[in-house]
């Protein structure tokens, strides 16, 4: 072995230049392996199975149909190839060995195990499996991963139903098989409807997903797809499935949080309206507008600091209840009623 070599821009792809052990030292041999479609670009000439070499010329279009045709298929492309050379050029003129589809795996045992955790923490999330695969496939699926299969749920019979009737269905379904983009598109849709917050998590080659990722209100793709799911459709990447009980806790402290920034201001807001306004038809204002004004820039730039607080014991209880509905309003009925306490309280101090 003489010299290993990446290649440059991002594109993925490795080679080693060696030189066989007795054979004349002038003649040396460069190897490639790496995505498919970047060594193909890098090869002139292709071997047949007899063993012989030929010019690539048209065939290269027939190589990237079998190559997108993996990708479809839920493989990851793999092309190698070599040439004869004399230490230059070391990425031109090669000669195409083969083409190899591999599977992309995620380990069961990881999904379970964080979907356990999931689960286990926060009993008010719903987590349905949804496949292109047959019905009995995925029910088995869901069994290994230790998910409800009871109630199942095919392609056709969503696009069957109507109305209420198909918003419950699709409710009550734990296992979902034979959905194509377009059932899985409606699918989101029907939870979306019955006042369900949606994330939608894809885990293997996912081809014309991107709507479905787009409609969701949160698309999660499995890290090693990143470079075939369109990353402009979704929101998150994830490498381990542990990951999502910090995502949901850190998504649900940050509303929380904003929920009690904003009862803070509004508190601080309205009682100081109310005191000027009062105080001024009496007589001299105990708060003047300089006062007024730097209470709330100190305000905005202490909220910045509240997004990132952690919650206490009992607040994290009350962020696993789940909401009435998707559409609830931020300013819930007990901030309301909190902030007028405070503000008949905080008037009346200052009053007095």
């Amino acid at each position: 072995i003489l010299k290993h070599s990446n290649l440059n821009s991002g594109k993925e792809g490795s080679g080693v230049l060696v030189r066989k052990i007795g054979d004349n030292e002038q003649v040396l041999y460069m190897h490639w392996s790496g995505a498919a479609s970047t060594i193909l670009d890098m090869c002139s000439q292709y071997y047949d199975s007899t063993g012989e070499f030929h010019a690539i010329k048209n065939q290269k279009i027939k190589f990237g149909q079998v190559i997108e045709e993996m990708k479809d298929g839920g493989l990851e492309p793999i092309a190698f190839a070599y040439r004869e050379t004399d230490g230059k050029e070391l990425e031109k003129g090669l000669i195409l060995l083969g083409l190899i589809g591999l599977k992309c795996t995620t380990s069961l045992e990881s999904i379970k195990s964080g979907l356990e955790n999931l689960k286990k923490n926060d009993a008010n999330i719903q987590i349905k499996l949804v496949s292109e695969d047959g019905i009995m496939e995925v029910k088995g699926i869901a069994c290994g991963l230790g998910l409800e299969y009871d109630n199942v749920l095919e392609g056709k019979e969503l696009r069957d139903l109507n109305g209420e009737a198909r918003l419950d269905k699709v409710d009550q379904a734990h296992v979902m098989g034979s959905f194509h983009p377009k059932d899985k598109l409606l699918m989101i849709q029907c939870l979306q409807e019955k006042g369900k917050v949606v994330a939608f998590i894809g885990t293997r080659l996912m081809t014309n997903h991107s709507s479905v990722l787009k409609v969701a209100d949160v698309g999660i793709v499995f890290d090693p797809l990143r470079t075939i799911v369109d990353i402009d459709s979704c929101d998150i990447t994830i490498k381990f499935f542990s990951v999502l009980e910090p995502i949901v806790m850190a998504g649900r402290s940050q509303y929380r949080n904003i929920q009690k920034f904003i009862q803070l201001q509004l508190t601080c807001t309205i009682s100081g309206l109310v005191i000027t306004l009062i105080t001024t038809c009496t007589g001299d204002s105990p708060l003047a507008a300089s006062q007024l004004i730097w209470v709330n820039v100190l305000m905005c730039i202490l909220g910045g600091l509240m997004m990132v607080l952690k919650l206490t014991g009992e607040e994290e209880q009350i962020a696993k209840q789940p909401s009435d509905h998707r559409n609830q309003h931020i300013i819930t009925k007990e901030i309301w009623k909190n902030v007028v306490i405070q503000v008949l309280y905080q008037t009346s101090v200052s009053m007095i």
